[in-house]
């Protein structure tokens, strides 16, 4: 079966990366063929959940990566033929092979554009999850959050560039904290009327594996509900992981643990479920937030759960 996978991962990113190129004029930049890849990561990982949706989504984020991988390298001229004599190679074509500058500097690339393009991915899938009616939501990553710290704007919806608020500097502090700690891959901010201003109000975690990082990243996000700012986590783990100390941790130090599963199931701020209603999901705990953060921010803690 996960070789069925590979290949239906593979097959699909390279027929959307064609599709996407069938459709141009001219060479694409290397700015719009990285844009094509975002989409065409989390487009593959939407058509692998509905194609065999009783595999573990953690998983298959994997194998696109995979399918990225293969994809970007035969993009810069890698034979990958060469990789299938992996299982019956002499030990020196192997070392030589392997000690290749020009061959590892590809395999590099390779990962450098996955990191980049899988984050964003991520981004855009958060992006399609916060299309509020009432509030004007947006998703942003450390570097724009980093250029609003330094007093940069970010136009809102009706291009009106607007600036960060802060309560006070120590507020501000703490929002640079936070970027150094890298725990956090994404942030939320809604567009206040009043102040004509940003308002970060939400901070993400998305992990493919969050048996590693769970530990680590516990204290920030209890930290943060108790600074009144809603923490999630995203995760991809299969359901096994999530048992005792990690299950707690989940309960405690997390507004809200969401995983993609097949079929929905709640348990008070663990939420489960296929991505179309997770979104939902996720959507309708943040517009609980904002109705409350506004007026008393200061019920926002580590104790206040979504209903």
């Amino acid at each position: 079966m996960s070789f069925m996978i590979q290949e239906t991962a593979i097959n699909e990113y390279n027929k959307l990366i064609v599709d996407k190129l069938g459709v141009l004029t001219k060479k694409p930049s290397k700015s719009k063929r990285a844009s094509m890849r975002r989409e065409t990561i989390f487009a593959t990982f939407e058509s692998l959940l509905n194609t065999f949706p009783n595999e573990n989504p953690g998983q298959m984020w994997r194998i696109v990566e995979k399918a990225h991988v293969y994809s970007y390298l035969q993009s810069e001229g890698v034979d990958m033929d060469v990789f299938g004599l992996k299982y019956n190679i002499k030990r020196e074509i192997l070392e030589e092979l392997f000690f290749d500058d020009e061959l590892i500097s590809s395999f590099e690339s390779a990962k450098q554009s996955w990191k980049r393009s899988s984050g964003i991915a991520w981004e855009n899938f958060f992006e399609g999850t916060f299309e509020s009616e009432d509030d004007e939501i947006k998703v942003v990553n450390p570097r724009d959050l980093k250029k609003l710290l330094k007093g940069e704007h970010i136009n809102n919806n009706e291009g009106y560039p607007a600036p960060l608020h802060f309560f006070d500097n120590e507020q501000k502090k703490y929002f640079e904290s936070l970027l150094k700690k890298k725990d956090f891959d994404l942030f939320l901010l809604f567009y206040s009327t009043y102040h004509r201003k940003w308002r970060l109000f939400g901070l993400i975690q998305c992990k493919t594996s969050i048996r590693d990082r769970m530990k680590i990243n516990a204290s920030t996000s209890k930290d943060a509900m108790n600074k009144n700012l809603w923490s999630i986590l995203l995760a991809l783990d299969p359901d096994s992981y999530l048992r005792g100390q990690y299950y707690e941790m989940a309960k405690t130090d997390w507004h809200g643990v969401y995983f993609m599963e097949k079929e929905v199931s709640v348990d008070d701020n663990i939420v489960r479920a296929p991505i179309d209603e997770l979104q939902s999901k996720i959507l309708n705990h943040a517009n609980q937030v904002l109705q409350i953060i506004t007026d008393k921010p200061e019920v926002i803690n580590s104790s206040w759960r979504p209903n």
